[in-house]
């Protein structure tokens, strides 16, 4: 036996071996997402990072064999046999192994969704002069107040919350949380979900339905917001290019940062959409 053939028996030893890269991990891919704004960008980062894991790995196996070889042949290292091997190594480095890439698409991850208030005026949607009352009770909401489009995009209209935010879970719940907030500072609509990368990348050019978790007002300029407990129970459609999705801890006063959650906040989910 050679020791060229003495080597490609030791590494086939290893061939039932299927290498995958452990960046499959739910704790690595956001690391990598973060970095990322396309869904080609993902794809060139984890491609890398697999390719310099399951090579490393390969490499090692193979670096051991050499060495076996090495010995029970007595061969000198800068011989011309052992850059035979050397040579041997480099030419069929992942020949004899299963070398498998995950799916990382599925992987899932933790991602704050704010609704994109068109008005300039941020803040004017908090109660304010456009809200009338008489003897304490809400009585009407001018149609010009940037509420509405609070109201429209959760499926209500005015007179459906003036009719049931004091007996309404779900209507009394938003009352609430408006009314923890601070007038005149910026507090968005906030989704908190949980989605695939996949999801992640088409949701940034796509409309959305979102089957509602945890949502309140958040305060990502200041780290202040409601708390986040409107009970929203109907799926929530969120027109193309009127929100913004962020992997969870990859922006500055994040939510995480605000509240301190644990993970099983993030308890919503969404459904990339067709255009309506």
């Amino acid at each position: 036996m050679t020791a060229i053939e003495r080597l490609e028996e030791l590494v086939t030893d290893q061939e039932d071996i299927d290498i995958y890269t452990d960046y499959h991990d739910v704790e690595c891919i956001p690391s990598i997402v973060k970095d990322c704004d396309t869904l080609d960008d993902f794809y060139e980062h984890i491609y890398d990072a697999y390719s310099e894991y399951s090579s490393d790995i390969c490499y090692d196996i193979w670096n051991d064999a050499v060495e076996k070889v090495i010995d029970e042949f007595e061969i000198e290292k800068d011989s011309d046999e052992y850059f035979e091997l050397a040579d041997f190594m480099d030419e069929n480095r992942f020949e004899f192994f299963n070398v498998n890439e995950p799916d990382f698409m599925d992987t899932m991850i933790k991602c704050d969704i704010f609704f994109n208030l068109s008005f300039e005026d941020i803040g004017d949607y908090l109660p304010n002069e456009k809200w009338t009352y008489e003897d304490n009770k809400l009585v009407a909401i001018a149609r010009d107040s940037d509420f509405m489009e609070i109201l429209n995009v959760l499926g209500y209209s005015a007179k459906d919350f003036i009719k049931g935010y004091q007996t309404d879970k779900t209507l009394k719940n938003i009352y609430d949380a408006l009314f923890e907030c601070t007038a005149g500072y910026v507090y968005k609509l906030t989704f908190l979900v949980e989605c695939t990368v996949s999801e992640y990348y088409e949701a940034k050019g796509s409309a959305i339905t979102i089957d509602c978790g945890n949502v309140g007002f958040v305060n990502t300029w200041q780290g202040a917001g409601s708390t986040l407990e409107i009970d929203i129970d109907k799926p929530v459609y969120l027109p193309k290019d009127s929100f913004t999705i962020y992997q969870k801890d990859s922006y500055s006063y994040s939510v995480d940062e605000i509240y301190g959650l644990c993970g099983d906040a993030w308890n919503g989910s969404i459904i990339v959409e067709e255009e309506k």
